[in-house]
């Protein structure tokens, strides 16, 4: 019996080829998308899943000195160790810094910076890491020892014994090498919550960083923060700031919203791209089944009259409801085995997207792969029962409806509008997501091409800039005094309308007479730089965001002295160490806002000089994207030249505020995939259902043509409904998206706005993909000749 109905299943497969082949391929890509998705959100969630202390690691932050409503991960290095010894709560501490990512050398050979993370001993407590060969204690506890990664063992050791082996490090900060002996070698593990190359022990000197606390059932995260702030446990911000507490998974999901703190030896991730992905992974599966019920309830309905025959025939309701479950089951499971190829060829593009780590082998996983087959298994399972339990029960005059096609129709049109709402809303957020990042990348631009070189020593840089200046590639140059996104900043406090003291980061830049021009910084008020430089012994130009705040409304800065809207300005300034040398600082003008972060972070209020007496320390130079991989080579060559005994330090600025706004590209980019897989989707459905309706219409096509009808009437009549549900799909999706984007568009200060025009544009866009579907089989349906198609009626 199972034979006959495999070759039943088969034959109707085979004569029904397209419709198969559509609900297989949409099957396949909707599996795969959320195969991955669900891999990805397991993988996130459960960051050191297998660690059996995580439920009792907490992160520690505090509110930022410098700018109110932030906080910030640095803790004062005695906090940690004070907590231990006075509260009963607290089992361990273990505090993490890392200083700079220096060069290693071992004999003769030069490797690339890594990150080298200095911890206390505890952290074996905290983090289950192997030891694969030599001692971890003793490379955390000793001075002078070192433990590597077995990545990075292999990379600089190859083959041999790494145990006893002696290691250089270059500091691209500082000057001096250091000198250590590799003491352990640590094996890296799948969903670790840090990010290092090696590890060596936290000195006397350590005065602060990350910390993590162990603590244990007596700790609670609200209690233990008043606690401190009734014990006045000193603060960044003294008797006013708190101190705040997080799970290890909350902390790997916060953003890191203050640009000056460095950490790159946690692993971040998104929660919002998490979400956004998931969602629009279910939301492609979606469609996919909607396609794969649509032609399968089309595809049974074109063999129901052979069905009913079967049941006459003597075929029980078990057998007839076997053969449909049956055939649902291998669809959906030739479906996943397709999907697994596709998987494997795409995970690399999807972990570039995502930022994510997830492998194959981790896909194959106990933690994974059963949630993979129970999600397979109902995908096969509930549609299966439900087609099978509707087609046996029903009567004689029920096959007749539903081979005419009365009860099909409104399921038929509940899920083509269903599909067309999910097409128009993705459209409509990628759109608007890309909007966003089109307002990053404008601002952006300032940065493009612009190379940041910086020698922190001041010795070489006039030198190099010599050196460098006569290279063709090389547009424009400007010496500064610090770095552009690692600025100078000093607490600025303010008192709000209520008398409240409001706490903002006061951003300084210094640079010469170019420096400006090099920024793409425009002048709003005031004079030129030349005539500033030429009234004033210390010009000042305050941004839009600096005016905005310290300057009362309607009164013109120019020409006033700094200190006159600022009473801290001089005690701790740029190039204003000489008593006295405040009263120079005159406001030659207002520019415009530099973005140096996100623009989820409000611009900081910024003082930029002109000419301050300090030494320089930063090249800017502007270089032609033409050759750029090349003119890099030139700028290191021309660095060695000046500098031979000392790596070269440069940033590419445009790539580096892309990255920290990264968020928003992987969302645009997530969002630009799955809306053409939808909108892939939603035509090759579109094309199978067309075909379908056109062909049960042949013959009344025919008739109305013989009566007089024209092409255009028929294209408009078999068109009209298609129209009519991407009208009602329009209707359904906007309003739900709107809100969304809305929400989403709230965590940005700079932001564009969700537009009626956008909104629209999604509509024409789902339609036009619609008409261009259906029209082709229309349009053979409305010129082929009338008698011919009664003739075959």
């Amino acid at each position: 019996m199972t034979n006959i109905t495999l070759k039943l299943i088969f034959r109707s497969w085979w004569r029904n080829k397209l419709f198969a082949v559509i609900s297989l391929l949409s099957l396949t890509v909707g599996i795969a998308c959320t195969n991955l998705l669900i891999t990805y959100v397991i993988y996130e969630a459960g960051i050191e899943a297998d660690n059996p202390n995580k439920p009792r690691i907490v992160y520690m932050a505090q509110d930022s000195p410098l700018t109110s409503g932030e906080q910030v991960s640095f803790i004062v290095g005695d906090i940690p160790t004070r907590l231990k010894a006075e509260y009963p709560e607290v089992e361990d501490y273990l505090r993490m810094s890392v200083t700079d990512d220096p060069f290693i050398l071992i004999g003769e050979n030069k490797f690339d910076p890594i990150t080298i993370l200095s911890a206390d001993p505890s952290l074996p407590r905290f983090f289950p890491y192997e030891t694969v060969a030599g001692d971890l204690e003793k490379a955390l506890s000793t001075p002078g020892m070192i433990a590597l990664t077995e990545t990075q063992a292999r990379r600089f050791f190859g083959s041999e014994d790494p145990i006893g082996q002696v290691l250089r490090t270059q500091s691209t900060y500082t000057r001096g090498d250091k000198t250590y002996e590799v003491a352990a070698v640590v094996k890296e593990y799948p969903r670790a919550y840090l990010d290092f190359d090696a590890l060596v022990g936290a000195d006397d000197s350590f005065n602060g960083g990350v910390t993590l606390l162990l603590v244990n059932d007596r700790f609670d995260r609200e209690s233990f923060a008043e606690k401190l702030k009734a014990d006045k446990v000193p603060t960044f911000q003294g008797e006013v700031g708190r101190y705040y507490f997080y799970t290890l998974q909350e902390s790997y999901f916060q953003d890191e919203t203050y640009t000056q703190e460095y950490i790159p030896y946690i692993h971040r991730n998104q929660k919002d791209l998490l979400y956004v992905g998931l969602f629009s992974a279910i939301l492609i599966l979606a469609i996919a089944c909607f396609n794969y019920v649509n032609l399968s309830f089309t595809r049974v309905l074109q063999q129901v009259k052979m069905i009913y025959t079967q049941k006459m025939m003597g075929a029980s309701p078990g057998e007839i409801r076997r053969q449909l479950f049956l055939d649902t089951f291998l669809t959906v499971c030739a479906a996943f085995l397709l999907s697994l190829p596709l998987m494997l060829d795409f995970l690399p593009t999807f972990n570039r997207m995502m930022s994510g780590r997830v492998s194959i082998g981790f896909f194959l996983s106990g933690a994974v792969l059963p949630v993979i087959l129970l999600f397979i298994l109902a995908l096969s399972v509930i549609p299966a029962f439900y087609m099978s339990q509707r087609i046996v029960a029903l009567s004689h005059a029920g096959y007749r409806e539903l081979a005419s096609g009365g009860r099909k129709q409104r399921l038929i049109t509940a899920l083509s509008i269903a599909q067309f709402a999910i097409s128009i809303g993705l459209v409509f957020a990628t759109i608007t997501v890309r909007g966003q990042l089109a307002l990053t990348q404008a601002n952006g631009d300032r940065y493009r091409g612009l190379i940041e070189v910086t020698d922190w020593s001041g010795e070489h840089i006039q030198a190099f800039a010599q050196e460098i200046s006569g290279d063709p590639a090389i547009e424009e140059m400007s010496l500064a005094k610090g770095a552009l996104f690692n600025f100078m900043l000093r607490q600025l406090v303010l008192k709000d309308e209520q008398g409240n003291e409001r706490f903002y980061t006061l951003a300084q830049f210094a640079g010469d007479s170019t420096f400006l021009r090099i920024t793409r910084q425009r002048v709003l008020r005031g004079m030129s730089e030349r005539e500033a430089l030429q009234r004033y012994a210390m010009p000042v130009y305050i941004n839009e965001r600096y005016a905005e705040v310290l300057v009362p409304k309607g009164e013109n800065p120019v020409g006033k002295p700094v200190r006159m809207y600022d009473a801290e300005f001089g005690k701790n300034d740029m190039g204003l160490e000489k008593k006295g040398a405040d009263s120079q600082a005159i406001i030659a003008g207002v520019i415009e806002n530099l973005y140096t972060g996100t623009l989820r972070q409000e611009v900081h209020p910024a003082l930029t000089y002109l000419n301050s007496k300090e030494p320089d320390h930063v090249a800017l130079l502007r270089v032609r994207d033409e050759g750029k991989a090349e003119t890099i080579d030139r700028i290191r060559a021309a660095w060695e030249k000046v500098n031979p005994n000392e790596p070269v330090i440069y940033q590419d600025l445009y790539e580096e505020f892309m990255r920290m706004n990264q968020k928003t590209i992987q969302l645009a980019e997530l969002l630009t995939l799955y809306s053409v897989i939808s909108l892939v989707l939603t035509a090759s459905g579109l094309f199978g259902m067309a075909l379908y309706a056109i062909e049960r219409r042949t013959k009344e096509i025919g008739i109305r043509k013989v009566n007089g009808a024209s092409t255009g009437e028929i294209l408009r009549m078999l068109n009209l409904r298609f129209v009519g549900w991407v009208g009602v799909a329009f209707v359904i999706a906007i309003p739900v998206t709107w809100y969304f984007l809305g929400e989403w568009l709230k965590s940005f200060v700079y932001r564009i706005d969700v537009s009626p025009w956008t909104a629209l544009l999604s509509g024409c866009a789902v339609l036009l993909v619609t008409l261009l579907t259906v029209s082709g089989h229309s349009y053979r349906a409305a010129t082929r000749n009338p008698v011919k198609a009664l003739r075959s009626e």
